[in-house]
């Protein structure tokens, strides 16, 4: 045997690569089998085919370096055989796994589809206590992708550690706890977790269910509950208080018997109207009633006491005001009254009750017009006070509201308005029932449950017919004036349940648009009056649906003329002769086209009608001026002004009458002053700024240049101080008011709010602080521009933290316009503590003083 040739080193050299190929592959073979399960059999066979070629290449090389080519040759025959089994074999093999594992992962599919339409969470975890498997439900309750969540520790969404989890996982039987889901922003979500135990399988299936949603549910019928039991403990004591204000009136025996009389009147009718209120529970009695027969007798019995207190009465119907009213006509009557009572309680000497239709909506809105004896709310000296006067009013005001209008006042000098709205109950209500006087109350209630059924049944007949119409047969036009043709096509759309309009000619098909809808319309090209091009552009320039889908029917020599009806608008084209697949899916392509065109239409109405609520909203939190800038530029910029009056409105007593009362008639109290407040400067032309507690701040010549922004705000104060005596008068507020450079704007970028900075808006602040409670308080600044129309009264100096000294001056009564030209006319002078001004040359003068001088 001689040495060993290169080709034969070559030959050795490949077998060896060879043999180290085939032992990876065996590797890899061996891993897959581990995995296959019930598929390993046939690559098991595979396995020993590859130890066989290792075999075969050892072999192979040793034959090479010993040299004997005979047994070399049928060795390599050998291989070659085997070769071609392994190639067969691995091809039968491939296939038989791939559709197993195509069935495996439809099934997978199907499986994931199922889990993640489920409404708890659920998950699976290993025998290592980890996550394997979950579905989408979980991973968007805990904010994670689901490919996040598959290998996790289960104790990172579980708030259980230790043996608490360890019991729970190692469980026998199905187990059911109640904990918490920890979740990726670090909250907490309550559930009640149930696990089970798969047959033959080492892992553990968990179903999570959220108890969160049912914890608020049951939480906000207690909240309800106390707030119900809140509700009625309050009007008991209102009650008690009443009663014994009754009976204390009652017992007194006072020498003015007309105001005792109507004390006693006013409050019985209180204590009355309350418990019709508890009684009645909010089930309003609505009828059919006569607006002026309605306002006459409550007129009626008010009369005597009008009389006997000096008042006249009078009904003033408008032109617009309705005649016939469904409402609830005992509370009508009884608001009426009430309100009566409580303008006859301030010492009108006339009132005119009108009646008129509100603006806007359908209704009666009712005014009570009084001409009061003095300018300001009298308060008796016998038994009619303030507090007894405003628990009437309040009843009225309970009675509106269970009616379903608004109510509000206006005072004057000299005058007292309160006006108030009652909606019109059929236009609201459909299904109100409508009781006589004389109905038994059992009798109306069945018949109103009669009419709700009614009512119920009505509203799912309608849904059926909505159904209907949306699954309703399209509606085809088929315009051919061959008869042959159109009778196939109505043939085949009849198939596809289609409800189908012949035209012979064109005018036809355009005498059949103008007078009915249709869905679909075919449309042949040559007609003989009107072809389908002239047809096609009608549909398109003067329809009243230019988007109506129009398929031109044509032969193929016709295909140029129906490329240029396309270009002029057709959706598609039908050729002669038809065939049913292609019509069906004309007919179809032309049938979504119409539901995508509706579906458009519905999503801009949608978002028109979001728009407009959008737009409402901004111009409720932001001024208009602010509001028209961010919605063109998206941002709202700091600006300065130079002139602006900034005006601080403080409720005097108001902490300690929130000690005496309860939250609820704290805040409807300060929320009727905050409301009035908000109307009068609409009226005089000053920006809200912001509420604080109950602080009111406002500003003028801000948004809206203005002359004398000071001036707006002394007279905006000056009516503030009056409202606040006739709606709360046993409070008074604070008025203070400066002038000078603001800067205003927006800070941040959420939760938007419109505010003023700078030092004057501190010293205006300073300025009510250090006022006289009940008057309006301006600094010296602002004096300049106010003392020509209003006298006024210096206060001491006040030493303030960040000022050596701040002026504050109380304006008075307006100041009578004096000509200075006219002989003897001299300026006002301003009094500093009752004392008379000096008139010494080299006395100091103060900023009232030259402002008369110059006046």
């Amino acid at each position: 045997m001689g040495a060993p040739n290169a080709m034969e080193l070559v030959a050795s050299a490949l077998a060896l690569v060879g043999m180290l190929v085939l032992a990876v592959a065996l590797l890899a073979t061996q891993r897959l089998i581990g995995r296959l399960g019930a598929h390993a059999r046939r690559w098991a066979l595979l396995r020993g085919l590859m130890l066989s070629f290792l075999v075969a290449y050892a072999g192979a090389i040793a034959l090479i370096l010993l040299g004997d080519a005979s047994a070399l040759t049928g060795l390599v025959g050998a291989v070659f055989l085997g070769g071609a089994v392994f190639v067969y074999l691995t091809i039968a093999t491939s296939s038989a796994t791939y559709a197993a594992l195509e069935e495996v992962s439809v099934s997978a599919e199907h499986l994931e589809s199922i889990l993640d339409s489920m409404g708890d969470s659920l998950f699976v975890v290993s025998e290592a206590g980890e996550i394997t498997a979950c579905n989408q439900v979980l991973a968007n309750s805990l904010g994670y992708r689901r490919g996040q969540l598959l290998g996790m520790p289960v104790d990172a969404v579980l708030d259980m550690e230790g043996d608490e989890l360890a019991a729970f996982l190692e469980a026998d039987e199905h187990c059911r706890v109640h904990t918490r889901l920890k979740t990726v922003w670090g909250m907490k979500i309550p559930v009640r977790l149930t696990r089970s135990t798969l047959a033959g399988v080492d892992a553990r299936v968990c179903v999570a269910q959220d108890v969160g949603e049912q914890q608020g549910g049951e939480a906000a019928v207690r909240e309800a509950a106390r707030d119900l039991s809140a509700r009625q403990g309050y009007e008991r004591v209102i009650h008690a208080q009443l009663a014994s204000a009754l009976e204390e009136c009652e017992q007194r025996g006072v020498a003015d018997s007309r105001a005792a009389g109507r004390a006693v009147e006013a409050l019985r009718h209180a204590v009355e109207e309350l418990g019709a209120l508890a009684d009645r529970g909010g089930a309003a009695r609505l009828r059919r009633l006569d607006v002026r027969e309605s306002l006459e007798r409550a007129l009626e019995s008010i009369r005597a006491r009008a009389q006997a207190g000096g008042c006249a009465l009078a009904l003033e119907l408008d032109a617009s005001a309705p005649t016939q009213l469904t409402s609830d006509a005992s509370a009508l009557h009884r608001a009426v009254v009430a309100l009566l009572l409580d303008v006859i309680g301030r010492g009108a000497r006339s009132i005119a009750l009108r009646a008129r239709a509100p603006s806007g909506a359908g209704g009666l809105q009712v005014e009570l017009a009084a001409a009061l004896e003095v300018a300001e709310l009298m308060e008796s000296s016998g038994t009619w006070s303030i507090a007894q006067t405003r628990d009437v009013r309040g009843v009225a005001r309970s009675l509106v509201h269970a009616l379903g209008g608004a109510i509000w006042t206006d005072v004057g000098v000299g005058s007292y308005t309160i006006s108030f709205t009652v909606p019109d109950a059929s236009a609201q209500a459909p299904g109100a029932v409508d009781v006589s006087d004389d109905e038994d109350p059992a009798a109306a209630s069945r018949r109103g449950a009669a009419q709700r059924d009614r009512g119920r049944t009505s509203s799912a007949r309608m849904r059926r017919r909505r159904l209907k119409r949306r699954d309703a047969p399209a509606r085809v036009l088929v315009a051919d004036d061959n008869a042959i043709n159109r009778r196939l096509l109505q043939g085949y759309l009849r198939q596809l349940d289609c409800e189908v309009v012949q035209a012979a000619s064109g005018r036809e098909a355009i005498d059949a648009l103008l007078d009915e809808s249709f869905d679909v319309v075919l449309l042949d090209l040559m007609m003989p009056d009107v072809d389908g091009f002239a047809v096609l552009r009608w549909i398109r320039a003067e329809h009243r649906n230019p988007d109506l889908p129009v398929v031109i029917i044509s032969a193929v020599d016709d295909i140029a003329r129906v490329a240029e009806c396309i270009e002029a608008g057709a959706d598609d084209y039908l050729p002669k002769p038809f065939k049913p697949e292609l019509l069906r899916a004309r007919v179809e392509a032309c049938r979504e086209k119409n539901r995508r065109i509706a579906q458009e239409r519905r999503y801009l109405e949608e978002l028109e009608e979001i728009s407009g609520r959008a737009d409402h909203l901004l111009r409720v939190l932001l001024p208009d001026p602010i509001v028209e800038e961010y919605l063109v530029s998206r941002r709202i910029r700091p600006r300065r002004y130079e002139r602006v009056a900034v005006m601080f409105v403080d409720v005097v007593g108001f902490t300690a009458f929130c000690d005496r009362h309860q939250p609820e008639e704290v805040l409807a109290r300060l929320e009727e002053l905050v409301v009035e407040f908000e109307r009068l400067a609409r009226r005089h032309g000053v920006q809200k700024i912001k509420t604080i507690g109950d602080a009111f701040m406002a500003a003028a010549g801000l948004l809206v240049p203005s002359e004398n922004p000071a001036l707006q705000c002394v007279n905006l104060g000056r009516d503030i101080v009056a409202a606040v005596r006739s709606l709360a008068p046993d409070w008074s507020v604070r008025v203070g008011v400066h002038v000078g450079p603001v800067v205003a704007g927006v800070v941040g970028t959420r939760h938007y709010q419109f505010d003023i900075w700078g030092d004057t808006v501190n010293t205006a602040q300073r300025v009510e602080h250090h006022g006289a409670v009940g008057s309006v308080c301006v600094s010296a600044g602002a004096w300049t521009t106010v003392a020509p129309y209003y006298e006024g009264r210096q206060r001491d100096p006040v030493t303030v933290k960040g000022k050596r000294s701040l002026e504050i001056i109380e304006v008075l009564e307006p100041r009578p316009r004096i000509d200075a030209a006219q002989p003897g006319g001299r300026g006002l002078q301003l009094l500093r503590g009752g004392a008379e001004p000096s008139d010494r040359a080299d006395a100091p003068k103060s900023p009232l003083a030259i402002v008369s001088e110059r006046a």
